[in-house]
């Protein structure tokens, strides 16, 4: 039997596919390019590595502050924006007491605490049996 197809590891050798391809012959991969860094170089940015991902990390963490930053601006001004909306809706309603208790017979509904629980008994027949008995 001859194997027609490829199998695909990770670098821990887990297999992450297996295809089976009649008539498979050859498979070219493509190597990765040379580094355009010299020997000295790469020995040079492993050694300094800690100092350069200190530098990135700082880097990231200013962005991600400016971000959040813009993002907690906005939520602000969503709010006040709601705030502002609300106040005037307080002030419309307040100034609309006079009719609300008007239509209502002077009967202050807006502080009357209505109860709207309503309890409702629900029986189930399970099973009925007749029994002749001589």
């Amino acid at each position: 039997m001859v194997d027609a197809g490829y199998w695909i590891w990770t670098f821990q050798g887990k297999i992450l596919k297996r295809c089976n391809v009649d008539d498979f012959c050859q498979l070219l991969w493509r190597p990765r390019p040379p580094s355009l860094l010299d020997a000295e170089k790469q020995k040079q940015i492993k050694k300094n590595l800690k100092k350069y991902s200190a530098q990135f990390e700082s880097k990231d963490r200013l962005r991600q502050t400016k971000a959040s930053k813009e993002l907690i601006e906005k939520r602000s001004s969503l709010m006040k924006k709601f705030d502002e909306f609300r106040e005037r809706a307080m002030e419309q309603w307040a100034a609309q007491k006079a009719r609300r208790l008007q239509m209502r017979n002077n009967i202050d509904t807006d502080e009357l605490e209505v109860e709207t629980d309503e309890e409702e008994e629900v029986e189930f027949l399970v099973k009925e049996e007749t029994t002749i008995i001589d």
